[in-house]
Parts: C-alpha cells; sequence; structure tokens
C-alpha cells in the first residue's frame, strides 16, 4: 500500500471512529423534557388549545424527548400526544381522579395531571404512582395546607433497555403560598426516599418560585431539614447557564425576563451533557403559556 493510500485510509479510520463516538455519545444520553401545557380547556382565544394543539406537537416533534414530563394536562391533550408519539406511554392520574367537582365540570372525575410521558423503545416500566400534597397524600383531591387546588407528584420507576440501570422520574406543580410550600417540598423529600431509594433519580416541574428560593435550597442539599435534605442538583445551574432572561413563564408572548420556574433537577448520577428553553413558535404563536425546558442527561454507568 503506497504512502498517500495509508494517509486516506487513516483518515477514513479515523473520521470512522470519531462518527461512532458521536453517536454513541447520542445513544448514552436520555432527552428529557418538562412542558407546562396550559390546561386544554382554558379561554385563551386564539391560544386556546384547538388553535394551538398542532404547534405543540410540531414542538414535541422538534425536540424529540425520551421522556417527557407534563404539567396541567387534561386527559383529552395526553390523548392527542399519544395519537402522534404511538411509542410513548402516558402514567399518572388527574388531581380529581374519581371525585365531582361541581364548579370546575371540566376536571370533574380527573382534572389536571403531571403525567410522564416514555419511550416504550428505549425505558421498560417497573412501577408507578401519584401522591397529593396534603396530610393525606394517598387520598385524591385531598389538600391541607392552604392550596386552593389540589397539588400532586407523579413518580414511575424505569429500567433502561441499553444500559439495564433502573431510575426514578417524579414530576409535579407546585403552588406558591405558605404553609402549602414548605409542606409540599418536605413531603416530596421524603417520598423521593421511600420511592426511588439509592436509585438516580430525576425531578422535573413546574415549580412557581425561582431557584433562589427555599424549596430549591431543599431541593438541593444546600439548607433545610437535615433528615429532609435532597441530593439533587439544578441541570441548568450545573452547565453555567445564566439566569438573566432564562424565564419559563411567558403567557404566550415570548417575553424572557420572568424568573426561571420551571427545572429539571438530577441526582449526581446524572451528568447533564445539554439543557436549553425551547422557544418554538410558528409565526409568533407559541405552544403554551411556558416554554419547555430540554435536557440531555448521561445517566452514569452507560
Amino acid at each position: 500500500m503506497s504512502g498517500p493510500v495509508r494517509i486516506l485510509s487513516f483518515c477514513a479510520i479515523l473520521i470512522l471512529f470519531s462518527y461512532l463516538a458521536c453517536a454513541q455519545k447520542a445513544t448514552d444520553s436520555i432527552a428529557v423534557m418538562t412542558f407546562n401545557v396550559r390546561y386544554g380547556t382554558a379561554e385563551d382565544s386564539l391560544n386556546s388549545w384547538p388553535h394551538r394543539k398542532e404547534i405543540f406537537i410540531n414542538c414535541i416533534r422538534d425536540n424529540r424527548p425520551d421522556i417527557l414530563c407534563v404539567q396541567e394536562a387534561l386527559d383529552f391533550q395526553i390523548t392527542h400526544i399519544q395519537a402522534a408519539f404511538p411509542t410513548m406511554r402516558s402514567v399518572g392520574v388527574g388531581r380529581y381522579r374519581g371525585v365531582a367537582v361541581p364548579d370546575r365540570p371540566y376536571e370533574t372525575m380527573a382534572g389536571e395531571s403531571c403525567n410522564i410521558l416514555f419511550d416504550t423503545t428505549k425505558f421498560d416500566l417497573q412501577d408507578y404512582g401519584t401522591f397529593w400534597h396534603s396530610d393525606t397524600p394517598e387520598i385524591p383531591a385531598s389538600m391541607t395546607w392552604g392550596n386552593n387546588m389540589p397539588r400532586i407528584t407523579t413518580w414511575g420507576l424505569f429500567k433502561d433497555r441499553a444500559s439495564g440501570i433502573d431510575f426514578a422520574v417524579m414530576n409535579t406543580h407546585f403552588q406558591w403560598n405558605e404553609p402549602y410550600v414548605t409542606n409540599a417540598a418536605e413531603l416530596n423529600m421524603r417520598r423521593w426516599r421511600r420511592i426511588a431509594g439509592t436509585l438516580p433519580t430525576i425531578l422535573t416541574g413546574d415549580f412557581n418560585m425561582s431557584p433562589d428560593s427555599p424549596t430549591h435550597r431543599l431541593f438541593c442539599g444546600e439548607s433545610g431539614p437535615p433528615g429532609l435534605l435532597g441530593a439533587f442538583r439544578d441541570c441548568w445551574q450545573l452547565l453555567g447557564k445564566s439566569e438573566v432572561n432564562a424565564g419559563t413563564s411567558s403567557g404566550f408572548s415570548g417575553r424572557r425576563d420572568r424568573a426561571r420556574i420551571d427545572w429539571i433537577l438530577a441526582t449526581e448520577q446524572f451528568t447533564p451533557v445539554e439543557i436549553q428553553l425551547i422557544y418554538y413558535n410558528e409565526q409568533g404563536r407559541y405552544p403554551s403559556d411556558h416554554f419547555p425546558v430540554r435536557a440531555d442527561l448521561r445517566l452514569n454507568g452507560k
């Protein structure tokens, strides 16, 4: 083999190895998205669900999450998402599960959910459930801490098919008043330990508070009751992202100057590779009144 041919062959091998390395990197990361979808019966004029549902689906299709954690989703919105993505399965129940709500007839017997949708070609579901933010977390629609609507957390235990590693996902939607916030934060940390134990865990949601809040510090193990300190890390902060113009609630306006209230947190077994706020819109029309947050997380050990 002549010198030039050997050089070309060597370069081809380098390119191949580089391609394989990139492919492996992409395969080894889990794409997680948290998305407050804005409940589908809201009277939002041209931003109401019938007028934006295809924009919403296009946004999901454009970002291809492996795990999609939604907030405020009503049953017919979940059905629409699953129809567009047949390999996605949804777990979770609405906050009024089985309870009649005379003053909110569109939520009767079901209600807004914090469902977790996941790609069934990549993950096997091991277990799942929903608990209510109250002194009686197993009772549907229960609320005892001053919140004027039931609040919930949905969780799932999964096995990653590629690696065989088990992990947990928790998805929630907080209210903003006390004593609700303190009690709900502490309940979530107690339940996290009971549900996940030492498993790698992703915690997502619309927390309705900024990252400098006591709740964020509790979840990230920075301050709070010693027995309730979390072990989560904020993926946005780990990757050195700025909090300036990182607001996630835009009211369909596209504005970015509010607080970052939608978070993706993960325990140390996950390494964030990339995270971004998704500003997807079609001619100035947005899929929701929140920007979704998407993160690529590498599950250590894969």
